[in-house]
């Protein structure tokens, strides 16, 4: 098994032609005005076409992208969500292995020429990445707008981007909402843990990772060979104007535990702070009543 830190490695930032694969998405940053405001990536002259009403460029500007984990699954090529432009992100193995199985040691980096995170040799593996930025492109779309004797109709078409010599991209447009708009936040969300290693996805050991037994079961995991996951139960939410809500998620028993009807895996309550300016005190506590009397939240600790 290698180190987790024995591969660290800071990824190009300067993408060919070849490399490049078109992605259009919503601009969560949003315009006080009445188009649509989306993001091209890369940050490419590509063609653009509408099928109906107009779209046209706007300004570059600078996008981060979260860091999280990739994985290779039997070869030695794997992608990252987005093209580095700005910054490097930079990676760390957490585990590897040959295609027998077998643990080996990899050591990865970003090929700027074919758009890829390349490792090696042909793996399982997952490797981490940090936060990292990127450059997207604004694209601004204003919709067709035709007069029906009193009124009118809006009618919201499909965009379409190509970038030669070989990469397109469809993205159908989706009609901005007319109300007055909300603003909601997480309160709290309650997580249990769990373990992955070459085998699949197990239930945390309650002394993991000292130790990967399980109490009056005969299963002992490697801790040495496996990856720490964490699962989402339930999420409290409240919005700007003290209502409050919970979204319950199904979170199946792993082994060693499938078909125990005596398990409850360890859960955690993790509470959001939130920003004084935000949201009021009174605020608050108006949606964490509301939560609690309903038998949701975290239970025997402070927040929700």
């Amino acid at each position: 098994m290698p180190n987790a830190l024995q591969a660290q490695v800071q990824a190009s930032i300067a993408p060919s032609d070849s490399a490049i694969q078109l992605l259009i998405e919503p601009d969560p940053a949003g315009a006080p005005d009445l188009d649509i405001h989306l993001l091209l990536y890369p940050a490419v002259g590509a063609y653009l076409a509408a099928s109906a009403g107009v779209v046209r460029y706007g300004n570059n500007k600078s996008v981060p992208v979260a860091g999280g984990v990739i994985t290779f699954s039997g070869s030695s090529k794997a992608s990252l969500p987005k093209l580095p432009t700005v910054d490097n992100p930079v990676f760390m193995v957490l585990y590897s292995f040959d295609t027998q199985g077998q643990p080996i040691p990899i050591s990865v980096q970003f090929d700027r020429l074919t758009g890829a995170v390349e490792a090696s040799a042909e793996c399982y593996a997952a490797v981490a990445y940090t936060t990292y930025k990127t450059t997207a492109r604004e694209l601004i779309y204003t919709p067709l707008t035709e007069s029906l004797g009193q009124g009118t109709r809006t009618t919201f078409g499909v965009i379409c981007a190509y970038y030669p010599p070989r990469s397109q991209v469809i993205y159908e447009v989706q009609p901005f909402s007319s109300d007055d708009g909300n603003v909601e936040v997480e309160v709290y969300r309650i997580v249990s843990g769990a373990v992955t290693n070459n085998d699949g996805e197990f239930e945390k050991p309650p002394s993991y990772p000292a130790s990967g037994a399980y109490p009056d079961k005969t299963l002992v995991l490697d801790t040495s060979q496996t990856l720490e996951t964490e699962r989402v139960h339930e999420i409290g939410y409240m919005d700007q104007r003290g209502r409050a809500w919970v979204r319950s998620l199904f979170v199946p028993t792993k082994e060693p535990y499938v078909g125990d009807g005596e398990y409850a895996p360890n859960k955690s309550c993790k509470v959001s702070t939130i920003p004084p300016d935000l949201f009021s005190k009174e605020l608050i506590a108006k949606a964490t009543n509301w939560v609690k009397q309903r038998g949701y939240g975290c239970k025997g600790g402070s927040g929700a």
